[in-house]
């Protein structure tokens, strides 16, 4: 770098010189020039010739960079590229929404029978099934429930039989036949009906047995009565055993020894 500043000097040097020289010959030609006119029409022609071209400089200093210019116009749109692989497996979205149903599918046709299977084990006896409908004749609506009933208790719910009741403003009569007794001296026990689990109000629907000594005979028993009932619908008829009213002892009870018990029910 040293030496290429230096030869630029003397390069500097050397176009200084020249100058000069050539500022005096302009000097002097403007000096001789009246001389020359004067001499002109005597003087031999010119033998001057032409000089050789210099040989090239040497290359200046690269310059700066420029300022940038303003951004150009947008191009337009290259071609599509070429698809490129296919990247890796996304994680499974939610499940989407159930589609609207279908049109119903064409009817298959039937198949064709199976092989008869092998006989299965006999299933468990299964549990009795819900009373019957009403039933009616002549347009009367009643119903009977039947049981074959022993027990010894002495107080609460002995059976109960469903009645579906078509008016809101009918009577149900109810009759109930079995047979009793009341075990203990001077006690008292009542065999009565309810309708929902209410006796009929005012008069209830019952049967009283005191027995002022031990007694175990078996007496046949009937108990029936009329209640009105303001509603529709089924209605729930209850034979009950309990205490009889007043100071009475609750007594020993024994309700359907040796006999079937029936609940009749009719709708008036």
């Amino acid at each position: 770098m040293k030496k290429v500043t230096f030869f630029i000097q003397i390069l500097v040097v050397i176009g200084s010189t020249c100058s000069t020289s050539q500022v005096g010959n302009k000097e002097a030609s403007l000096d001789t020039k009246s001389s020359q006119k004067k001499t002109l029409a005597h003087s031999p022609a010119s033998t001057c010739r032409a000089g050789r071209d210099g040989r090239d400089g040497l290359n200046g200093l690269p310059g700066r960079d420029g300022e940038d210019g303003c951004p150009g116009q947008d191009g337009r749109d290259g071609l599509p590229g070429v698809r490129g692989p296919e990247g890796v497996k996304g994680i499974q979205g939610r499940p989407g929404s159930n589609g609207t149903k279908g049109d119903q599918g064409v009817p298959g046709k039937d198949g064709k029978d199976g092989i008869n299977g092998v006989p299965g084990v006999n299933g468990t006896k299964g549990e009795q099934g819900p009373p019957g409908k009403d039933g009616s004749i002549s347009g009367r609506h009643f119903k009977e429930c039947a049981w074959r009933l022993s027990t010894h208790t002495d107080t609460g719910l002995l059976k109960d039989c469903k009645f579906n009741k078509s008016k809101t403003d009918s009577y149900l009569m109810v009759s109930i036949s079995s047979n009793i007794f009341q075990a203990t001296g001077g006690a008292c026990s009542r065999w009565f009906v309810t309708f929902d689990g209410n006796e009929c109000s005012p008069y209830p629907i019952e049967h009283a047995y005191y027995s002022n000594i031990a007694n175990t005979d078996h007496i046949p028993f009937t108990l029936k009565g009329i209640c009105k009932i303001n509603k529709s619908g089924v209605v729930s008829v209850g034979f009950n055993v309990g205490k009889c009213n007043g100071g009475n002892s609750l007594g020993d009870a024994y309700t359907g020894w040796d006999q079937v018990t029936r609940i009749v029910i009719e709708e008036l």
